[in-house]
């Protein structure tokens, strides 16, 4: 493995959420992550990338014959850095913490200081919720080309990526998947946030009767956007009208 090849792997498992380097053999590189528990081991063999795994089960792929790292039970070779992209987003499904159920009725109001919330879990869970985040962004962002989907706008300082399904309603793999997004200025995200605009199956803009043609003018909006929509996109946007969007 050449220096080369050990940027190019390096830069595909920071892509995909591993961002935390381990030790590791020589001709190997080895990366962790802070949202899930699996470690990887990468290399390159006559030129092509190759993923060692500590859990078997982490992938469907077909075991490739190579001497493995300490510590890795598989290894599966990738036809290309584009197919190992692919490789490592499917294996990369971080458990996040889920929200706490809230406690059962008390009568008496009196606080229960028995046994105490461990004052690191919510301090926990506000990390992996903004690491998350921040990948899920990421993510959206080079799907976009750093755009907005509505605008075509280009300044990241006022690009928002903004959840279809919302982060409390959605599941840990609808957190992250780019599909489940749009990157939108800050006064459309606003809008899309509140249910005061969604995207029809044709793409078009739909507009809450809250905002009505004088307010829609001081936003500055253009009767012929238009979004630009994958099929897994218009499944989310469904539920998005469903249960976000006020017409009324």
């Amino acid at each position: 493995m050449n220096h080369g090849q050990q940027v190019r792997l390096a830069k595909a498992a920071n892509d995909q959420g591993f961002t935390l380097p381990a030790d590791a053999p020589d001709g190997w590189i080895s990366f962790t992550s802070p949202l899930c528990p699996v470690r990887i081991w990468l290399t390159a063999e006559a030129g092509r990338p190759v993923l060692a795994l500590a859990d078997p089960a982490a992938t469907d792929a077909p075991p490739h014959p190579i001497p493995l790292p300490d510590g890795a039970a598989i290894a599966v070779s990738a036809p290309g850095f584009d197919a190992l992209d692919r490789l490592l987003d499917r294996v990369h499904t971080p458990p996040l913490v889920a929200e706490p159920a809230p406690p059962p009725y008390r009568a008496d109001p009196a606080p229960d200081q028995s046994d105490p919330l461990p004052p690191t879990t919510e301090a926990a869970q506000l990390v992996q919720r903004r690491i998350g985040q921040e990948l899920f962004r990421d993510r959206l962002s080079a799907r976009q080309g750093g755009r907005c989907a509505i605008t075509g706008l280009a300044v990241p300082e006022l690009l928002r990526a903004s959840h279809i399904k919302p982060w409390a309603d959605a599941t840990d793999a609808e957190r992250l998947d780019p599909d489940n997004g749009l990157l939108l200025a800050a006064h459309l995200d606003a809008a899309f946030d509140r249910g005061l605009m969604t995207v029809g199956e044709d793409g078009t803009l739909r507009w809450s009767a809250r905002l009505d043609a004088a307010a829609r003018a001081i936003l500055g909006v253009d009767a012929g956007w238009r979004v630009a929509l994958t099929a897994a996109q218009e499944s989310y946007l469904r539920w998005h009208r469903e249960r976000v969007f006020r017409a009324g």
